[in-house]
């Protein structure tokens, strides 16, 4: 009896080891690619023009950009949950822009931003100006979620054609998210700019356990910058899915009659 216990103890102690060597080696691994990501020196932001225009057959001039989440990419608008929106905006006249805005490289924000804000306001710019030449638009709006909602107010804020924005669950300050940790957005985040966001017609929703981006960051802004808020109680960063009262208030905007 005594050596069948012995021999048990023995295997679960072997055990044990294993399982707990492979878990500091996973978490090493881990803190070593963050500490080579943040050492990796500075990365100047860019952004490669490969957007995807949908354009409906009556379109009027209304022109909708859609942003994704920081690691959907442009193909987040074709999963089951957001198909019916691109249809929807489709059916009521918008001519769509999705943007290939996906971030891999936290590098961006060595300078607190500043070369990524203008990097972003360049290439929406530079998009819309190409994309004139072929349909003149007549009215621009900017459509985010997540990641995709900072870079729809940062854009705004920036440039003086665009007539509105929508931001679901946005990202306030980049180091809420667990990726950007080690960096900060100071220089170009939507409070630096709450003054010029005021100035035009917004819509903000998010859940009010949000943790993923810090829920109390979006509470503050919106006291700033005063968009039509929708939040949404009890949820966290799955209020991402709520984007039905945005329609109804891009409806509102008049715009793609």
């Amino acid at each position: 009896m005594k050596k069948r216990i012995a021999g048990a103890a023995l295997l679960g102690a072997v055990l044990f080891g294993i399982a707990a060597k492979g878990a500091i080696r996973e978490t090493s691994t881990r803190v070593r690619a963050s500490i080579e990501w943040a050492r990796g020196g500075r990365q100047t932001a860019h952004f490669t023009p490969n957007e995807k225009v949908l354009t409906p057959a009556d379109w009027r001039g209304a022109r909708i950009y859609l942003f994704s989440g920081l690691h959907n990419g442009p193909g987040m608008w074709d999963q089951p949950m957001f198909r019916p929106l691109v249809k929807h905006l489709l059916a009521n006249g918008w001519q769509i822009v999705i943007m290939d805005s996906h971030v891999t490289v936290a590098r961006h924000f060595d300078d607190g931003g500043i070369s990524y804000c203008r990097a972003l306001r360049e290439w929406i710019d530079d998009t819309d100006h190409r994309l004139d030449r072929a349909t003149p638009a007549r009215h621009r709006v900017l459509f985010g979620i997540s990641f995709g909602g900072y870079q729809a107010m940062m854009a705004t804020a920036q440039l003086p054609w665009v007539d509105g924005y929508v931001a679901i669950s946005p990202v306030t300050r980049i180091q809420a998210l667990s990726e950007f940790w080690f960096q900060n957005n100071d220089r170009c985040n939507p409070f630096g700019v709450s003054k010029e966001l005021s100035t035009r017609p917004g819509f903000v929703s998010y859940g009010d356990s949000d943790n993923r981006v810090n829920s109390v960051l979006i509470k503050d802004l919106v006291e700033q910058v005063r968009p039509t808020t929708i939040v949404h109680p009890g949820k966290g960063h799955e209020a991402i899915e709520e984007y039905r009262p945005s329609l109804r208030w891009l409806a509102d905007l008049d715009l793609a009659v």
